[in-house]
């Protein structure tokens, strides 16, 4: 059998949403869930305004989104525990592993689908809830003082391109970038441990990232000591912001692009190994 076949992979796809259609379904109601919490508390707080004051206050559609969006962060991160959900079970095993396919198409299917799907889900859920505060908003306020989230991102990309490009913040771009290597070697940390572990994976994954947290701090303290000299140097720079000035130089964003991808490759490259070592009658359900 060859590593990788298209027709395999869409085999794959085709039926893990069918034998697991009710924990999808559990799944994106849970995401539609977190995402309309915001609007859910705003819709309370505007009713609590109106009933105590008789006043009409809407909550801004700018706090709306910028609510859904740390949601949003941490929930793409605690999916990554859920990767590999059908091997929680001796019976799902059972399915998994006999299932006609290679591991790497099973790998890359529920890998892909946590992902790319949980941003789909969660973009979807935050549109659906951007059409209900903006009708909100507009039967309350009128519609001329009803602001769409959606329509608010796609119409500000423009300005944060300038953004990005400006001189003031040097290399912004390249921040963002390294930001975002290590937000999915992040998402990677919890897709491991679920692989490593397929019970309560996601509450030891959220203590050892705390011990990881502690031990970084450690080494951040040594280094930014070992570098004291360059960054007082740094501080001292006048017309940028400093810190930008020291973390946007070419040895740090070096550094951030070159661990981040390593440490995404070792991170993905062992959850993978984990994966292919599942059995039937497994201690990991301990």
């Amino acid at each position: 059998m060859t590593s990788f076949d298209i027709k395999r992979f869409r085999n794959v796809a085709r039926w893990d949403l069918t034998v697991n259609r009710s924990f999808y379904i559990k799944a994106v109601s849970s995401i539609f869930f977190l995402m309309a919490l915001p609007f859910v508390f705003s819709v309370l707080y505007t009713f609590a305004v109106w009933i105590f004051t008789d006043q009409v206050n809407v909550c801004r559609h700018e706090i709306l989104f910028m609510a859904m969006l740390y949601i949003f962060i941490y929930a793409w991160m605690l999916i990554g525990g859920y990767t590999f959900h059908n091997l929680l079970t001796r019976q799902s095993r059972i399915a998994e592993l006999t299932l006609p396919a290679s591991n790497l198409e099973k790998y890359l299917w529920h890998t892909l689908l946590t992902v790319i799907g949980t941003f789909i889900v969660a973009f979807l859920s935050m549109t659906v809830v951007d059409v209900a505060q903006y009708l909100f908003a507009g039967v309350l306020k009128g519609f001329g003082n009803s602001h769409s989230i959606v329509v608010g991102i796609f119409s500000d990309f423009p300005e944060l391109w300038e953004f990005i490009g400006s001189s003031k913040f040097p290399n912004m771009g390249h921040l963002i970038a390294v930001w975002l290597i290590w937000y999915i070697a992040d998402i990677g940390i919890y897709v491991l441990g679920n692989a490593i572990k397929y019970k309560y994976n996601v509450i030891l994954t959220i203590l050892f990232k705390w011990v990881l947290s502690m031990a970084a701090s450690v080494v951040c303290i040594v280094v930014i000591a070992f570098f004291a000299d360059s960054i007082a140097e740094a501080f001292k720079t006048r017309g940028t912001p400093t810190i930008f000035n020291f973390l946007s130089s070419f040895p740090w964003i070096f550094t951030g692009y070159a661990l981040g991808i390593a440490f995404n490759i070792l991170i993905w490259w062992a959850a993978y190994r984990f994966y292919t070592r599942a059995q039937i009658t497994s201690n990991r359900n301990i």
